[in-house]
């Protein structure tokens, strides 16, 4: 696996948003969490780096990402939705790839169920699958908990940001302080598209941008003792 770095990563959004430049490092199996209030660029930053939104300085690595609404075919079943991936990038065995990713996830058993027979944290864990299929070298979630109730998130976010030696690097975006943040290496805070802060969660705990995003005194500690594994 190979780092994400981008040096100078600059990108326009709708309204006039301008996002950068913004210079990142992230190394294979290093999770960075993205937060900022709606409009900071957040979503921007991962439609840059996945190549759906023009931007300087991009890089060259394979990417799966993982959207916030899940973006699953309702026409086609769970595993169709993950093989069209998985053929469309020319990924070895492209049927064996899609039905190993589903069972990864714990969907070994709904392969051939269509996606509104599935619940929220399924399709979650279907879109999850099609990203990590292809196998990625950059891996990008766009707040993957949003809407799942306590037990269901802390299942994606154990699957999506597991470690070893062939994770890819994982940016994902959150707004999520207390399932997500502090599983995270790192967290970058965004202010209208530039960076107010990078650093880890202890280290956020710590800084004042962190009184607009953890305001509950109860959340400053838990960013502080945040420990992996969870």
């Amino acid at each position: 696996m190979r780092a994400l770095h981008v040096d100078g990563l600059t990108a326009r959004g709708r309204g006039g948003l301008v996002l950068g430049p913004l210079s990142l490092h992230v190394e294979p199996g290093e999770v960075l969490a993205v937060v900022g209030s709606t409009g900071a660029g957040k979503s921007l930053l991962l439609a840059a780096l996945a190549g759906l939104a023009p931007a300087d300085r991009a890089h060259d690595l394979l990417v799966g990402m993982v959207f916030q609404s899940a973006a699953l075919d309702d026409a086609v079943s769970a595993f169709d939705n993950v093989a069209r991936a998985t053929r469309a990038r020319a990924t070895p065995l492209p049927e064996v790839a899609a039905r190993d990713a589903l069972i990864a996830v714990g969907l070994g058993d709904a392969l051939h169920l269509l996606p509104r027979q599935l619940s929220g944290g399924m399709r979650r864990r279907v879109a999850l699958a099609r990203a990590l299929a292809v196998l990625p070298e950059l891996l990008l979630l766009d707040d993957p908990t949003a809407g799942l109730d306590p037990r269901t998130t802390r299942e994606v976010v154990a699957l999506a940001l597991r470690k070893g030696p062939d994770a890819p690097p994982v940016v994902l975006a959150t707004n999520d302080l207390d399932g997500v943040v502090p599983r995270a290496d790192r967290v970058l805070v965004l202010e209208r598209g530039r960076a107010a802060f990078i650093g880890t969660p202890a280290e956020l705990a710590q800084h004042e941008v962190a009184r607009a995003f953890a305001p509950r005194p109860d959340l400053a500690p838990r960013l502080a003792e945040a420990r992996w594994p969870f």
